[in-house]
């Protein structure tokens, strides 16, 4: 293991280590992402779900 001579550059070094081994805020973001992917879809869904209800109430 490394030899720092600051007890933070040592956390540093090892929060690197673990995501390393395990990526898990390399999992994370891309669970917000499709998160906010699927947000918008059923934003865009909705929207246009509205738009053909007002057609069919001006028709």
């Amino acid at each position: 293991m490394s030899r720092c001579r600051e007890p933070n550059d040592c956390a540093l070094l090892r929060e690197d280590y673990l995501e390393c081994l395990h990526h898990a805020k390399e999992f994370q973001r891309r669970n917000r992402i499709y998160k906010e992917e699927q947000r918008k879809l059923r934003g865009a869904t909705r929207k246009a779900k509205e738009g053909e209800d007002m057609d069919h109430h001006h028709g």
